[in-house]
């Protein structure tokens, strides 16, 4: 989190458990929609 209490998406992208189902098309939604 950054000083103004916003995540970044990779901080999101982080906190997400490796082994989640699905885990590179949600990681890769993080980063489509973080660079909107």
């Amino acid at each position: 989190m950054t000083e103004d209490g916003v995540w970044k998406a990779e901080q999101i992208i982080n906190a997400f458990p490796k082994d989640t189902p699905k885990y590179d098309q949600y990681a890769a939604a993080f980063r489509l929609c973080a660079k909107k």
